[in-house]
């Protein structure tokens, strides 16, 4: 019987695709199973991957040079880094799990410009699949939280340069979503592209959500400023409506009842019923600084 034995794969291919050079990683030729989530060009013009091997088990970082030669690894045990990115003085950050006590937490550590960990943190949830490096110097990144063993809600967290959590936020409807990645596009102002259960046809849509710093706490813990790019889409609603003029208009006596519950789900469910008609939710989700909410 052949071993169970698959490793990390690194290309490089020109403008074309046809291939430079490969670099492949094995962290035990008896057995493992090892994988790579995240690669990067790091300042230098090096590269570096960032996998998981089973063998050890942990984290590994794979510097590769420009001619895919091997630089140097560093392995990190029993820890799982899904994202990574370089800091401005050459640090990197990295993303993802830890074991605890048999279970996984979210974990991030910063690492010198040679892999070796400077710092590590550990908060709730199970993994974080995403991070970003702020225009404050600070991190946004985005977990996984189950409530229960079968519902998963997307999880945002805003860090300081240390590690300090400063705000959090939850995403999620009936089911499951997952986070997948997370970018600052402009400062306080971030994407989260993830997977949805709940939305959509309920069969892993993609999903898209907008969420904003100025409202990062509210008085239950969710950041209440998202645009469902995604679930609008699907509605037929296009992306440049999402955003409506703050003027008196007229409101669906059915929405006026949901008001207060301001979440967006409710209303969309309102929508596929046939109860409002597409210019109705409109005129509700309306994005401001604090809060999504219907024209009075």
């Amino acid at each position: 019987m052949q071993p169970y034995n698959d490793d990390i794969w690194i290309i490089k291919t020109d403008e074309n695709g046809a291939l430079e050079w490969d670099y492949t990683y094995d962290s035990n030729p008896q057995f493992s199973f090892d994988i790579a989530f995240s690669i990067i060009e790091t300042q230098d013009g090096n590269y570096l991957a960032l996998g998981f091997a089973y063998a050890l088990p942990g984290s590994c970082l794979i510097n590769l040079a420009q001619d895919g030669s091997l630089n140097w690894i560093e392995t990190i045990r029993w820890k799982e880094g899904k994202d990574i990115k370089q800091k401005d003085n050459g640090n990197f950050i990295i993303a993802g799990a830890s074991a605890s006590e048999g279970n996984n937490v979210v974990w991030v550590s910063e690492l010198d410009s040679n892999g070796k960990m400077i710092w590590d943190k550990n908060y709730k949830g199970q993994i974080a699949n995403g991070i970003d490096i702020c225009h404050d110097g600070g991190y946004v990144m985005v977990a996984n939280y189950y409530k229960t063993p079968e519902n998963c809600d997307i999880y945002v967290m805003k860090l300081n340069d240390t590690g300090e959590l400063l705000a959090e936020g939850y995403f999620g409807g009936s089911d499951t979503e997952w986070g997948h990645s997370i970018k600052e596009v402009s400062p306080g102002i971030y994407i989260v592209g993830g997977t949805t259960f709940s939305y959509g046809r309920g069969l892993g849509d993609i999903y898209l959500l907008k969420v904003r710093d100025k409202s990062v706490v509210t008085a239950n813990g969710i950041f209440n400023v998202k645009d469902l790019y995604q679930n609008l889409k699907m509605l037929g609603i296009s992306n440049d409506k999402i955003i409506m003029p703050k003027k008196q208009q007229s409101i669906h006596p059915k929405i006026k009842q949901l008001r207060e519950q301001s979440r967006e789900d409710k209303y969309i469910n309102l929508l596929r019923e046939g109860l409002i008609t597409k210019e109705d939710f409109m005129k509700l989700v309306v994005t401001n600084d604090q809060h999504i909410t219907g024209y009075e």
